[in-house]
């Protein structure tokens, strides 16, 4: 797996403004590819209590790739820290 998860947040909102992913490699393409072109679903997600649940739901699942998902949310944890 080689995989890139640019971000754009507004962190006073806490709201997803922008996201580009991009696989550059992946074990099987067709399937590993698909969540990737669904990530801009995400666009104007407010990131909140349910933001994971709807990550793994539009990303996740069987045909959807886990390490995209940890990507995602370990990227706006901190958000909600402190």
């Amino acid at each position: 797996h080689e995989m890139k998860v640019d971000l754009h947040l507004d962190k006073k909102a806490k709201r997803v403004l922008d996201i580009e992913t991009q696989a550059f490699r992946a074990p099987y393409r067709n399937i590993c590819e698909l969540p990737f072109t669904k990530s801009k679903e995400l666009i104007g997600s407010t990131i909140d209590s349910e933001f994971g649940s709807r990550v793994r739901t539009r990303l996740g699942g069987p045909s959807g790739c886990t390490h995209l998902v940890d990507m995602i949310l370990d990227t706006t944890r901190y958000l909600n820290a402190g």
